[in-house]
């Protein structure tokens, strides 16, 4: 195949189907603040509520200690940064399907004007997990069952247990336990 060379010319450029915008209507990255654009770091803020839906399982201390630290914020932006470094630790717990957060102002009687409040929708993963593979080696073949137990006792305990059958009657069985130290990820 040889190289193809190709050039727009002028007339599929004036006959386009998307016209282009003139050259003092790009959009640019560096642009002028607008009127209406806040900084967030400057809107103040007061956490009032914290609500953890979907908690079945999981004891509410485990996640009570990692959320109290919203109530800390002083601005929006802080608000959410903490917001977001919970639902991190939350995800690192390897117990929840999935987390969601949710900011909302907080109304009622008592509340302030700055005032919101945080939910936190989770879902739990299955209880048990299993799986069966195989396993192909130059002399042999396996077969190997496991079966793992999570969020065991509600703080994000796991319990696997794996055995493995050769074709040469190999066999051979591995039980593991994990449990983070006072509900720190880093720890298990």
């Amino acid at each position: 195949m040889g190289t193809v060379y190709a050039k727009e010319s002028k007339v599929a450029m004036e006959t386009s189907f998307f016209p282009r915008p003139p050259p003092d209507q790009t959009p640019s990255t560096n642009r002028k603040p607008h009127k209406r654009d806040i900084d967030l770091k400057t809107v103040p803020v007061s956490v009032h509520r914290i609500h953890v839906d979907g908690l079945k399982r999981t004891k509410n201390d485990l996640v009570e200690k990692d959320v109290k630290s919203l109530f800390d914020s002083s601005n929006f932006e802080d608000m959410v940064r903490r917001a977001h470094e919970v639902k991190i630790q939350m995800d690192k717990l390897g117990i929840f399907k999935q987390v969601a957060i949710a900011i909302d102002t907080c109304q009622g009687p008592n509340t302030k004007k700055d005032g919101y409040e945080i939910t936190f929708e989770v879902e739990e993963s299955r209880p048990v997990t299993g799986g069966i593979s195989t396993l192909v080696g130059t002399n042999e073949g396996s077969v190997l069952f496991g079966i793992k137990l999570s969020n065991l006792l509600g703080r994000a305990e796991k319990v696997s247990l794996q055995y493995q059958h050769g074709s040469t009657k190999n066999a051979g069985c591995n039980i593991s336990f994990q449990k983070p130290l006072q509900g720190n990820t880093e720890n298990m």
